[in-house]
């Protein structure tokens, strides 16, 4: 009966020691969007106006690639300690958002509209806005 309990107790922080691992150290890493190789490189009033346009079209370009975006920031946001970078189009109704990665911060906190900036992040589509998440700075 002892060993049946060693035994199990073994199993247990195997087990432990594999999930915990698996969650905190190797599943909570993203890509590195500066890091991409095959990165597109695109201005905020063409991403805007090609998705306002040609949905179809653009999704097949860019849709859930990794791209760098140049263009003139219209604002930025805080929410819950993570920013948003708005940047100017041709559009009415919507722009191009960059949600940024949280180790950004410093970096975006600088920032003023009316900059010209480009940021590296991966591409999710059109829903009013384009929106790219996991955004970076790209120098």
């Amino acid at each position: 009966m002892k060993k049946i309990i060693i035994w199990l107790l073994i199993i247990g922080v195997v087990a432990g020691s594999a999930v915990y691992l698996y969650l905190f150290y190797f599943g909570a890493k993203h890509k590195d969007p500066l890091k991409s190789a095959s990165m597109v490189t695109v201005s905020a009033m063409q991403l805007y106006d090609l998705y306002a346009s040609q949905e179809d079209s653009a999704n097949v370009l860019y849709l859930g690639k990794v791209i760098k975006v140049s263009g003139k920031v219209a604002s930025i946001d805080l929410k819950e300690s993570r920013y948003s970078v708005f940047y100017e189009t041709n559009g009415v109704m919507g722009t191009v958002l960059c949600e940024m990665d949280s180790t950004e911060n410093a970096k975006v906190k600088v920032l003023k509209p009316g900059d010209q900036v480009s940021i590296a992040g991966f591409c999710n589509g059109i829903n009013m806005d384009v929106y790219l998440d996991r955004c970076k700075l790209a120098e």
